[in-house]
């Protein structure tokens, strides 16, 4: 007999009975066996049901720790997006560069104390002399920001990277030849580089008479570049370039009509 039968017989009938009866020479089939009742006898339905509930709470904890789970990260990362990206935008706080040109590295970074701003100062990690600063969101702490930087940019997830990226930007100076200052900051607000320049533009104060060329050039950097004279009598000559965020950063599920704006000014 085999174990499927022995089993089967187990559950649904304990009295067995012969299959024949024999009179003489004559067998006869045993006709009690298709007498016997269909349903589970009584004491074995609470083994089936006790089967049936184990399995349905299997199945709903592996759903929660699968499905329901990776479904709830999901919509916990888009809220953590949506909230960064509702903080205070980088080109709010964005600095007259010319107003800064004049000042020597002691007095930028004394502009910052003065200014209030958390700054995370990057100019040891650099191979050159450049003073490379960070202004960081207002909420967020240096040892955090550091943490992130280290990390990479390219490798941070979307929440992370909109928590660093909006209300921040980064100063680089660099005095090996004639002054220069670039700031870069990323732009979720406007979805476009040409408005993303303009808006930098118009903050900035550069008079857009003083234009003198513009276009796009052959890394897809939407450009300007023209002169702006300061109220001491100096002149600089100013670049700015926007491009789309994605052109620079490998990060997804970060807005993709999120622009990256470079200001750069030269002595």
């Amino acid at each position: 007999m085999s174990f499927l039968q022995t089993l089967s017989e187990h559950f649904f009938y304990t009295n067995k009975k012969s299959y024949s009866d024999k009179q003489g020479n004559i067998a006869y089939l045993d006709s009690a066996p298709l007498n016997r009742p269909m349903s589970l006898p009584l004491r074995h339905r609470a083994y089936v049901a006790i089967i049936v509930v184990a399995a349905i709470v299997a199945g709903a904890i592996f759903l929660n720790t699968t499905v329901f789970s990776s479904l709830r990260e999901i919509a916990a990362a888009e809220q953590a997006v949506s909230d960064n990206l509702a903080r205070e935008a980088s080109i709010e706080t964005l600095p007259l560069v010319q107003g800064l040109m004049p000042k020597d590295d002691n007095a930028l970074l004394a502009w910052f104390d003065k200014k209030g701003y958390t700054v995370y100062n990057a100019s040891e990690e650099a191979d050159s002399d450049e003073l490379i600063l960070y202004k960081l969101p207002d909420d967020m702490t240096l040892e955090e920001a550091e943490a992130l930087y280290t990390k990479g940019i390219s490798n941070l997830t979307a929440p992370e990277a909109t928590r660093l990226l909006n209300g921040s930007w980064q100063l680089v100076v660099d005095r090996s030849d004639t002054t220069s200052m670039v700031v870069r900051y990323a732009d979720f607000t406007t979805g476009d580089p040409q408005i993303a320049l303009q808006n930098a533009l118009q903050k900035l104060k550069y008079d857009a008479d003083n234009i003198t060329d513009s276009g796009t050039d052959d890394s897809g950097n939407t450009y300007e570049i023209g002169t702006v004279t300061t109220k001491t009598g100096r002149t600089y000559s100013w670049k700015i370039s926007a491009i789309p965020l994605a052109e620079m950063f490998s990060f997804s599920n970060v807005p993709d009509d999120a622009c990256y704006v470079g200001v750069r000014l030269t002595e």
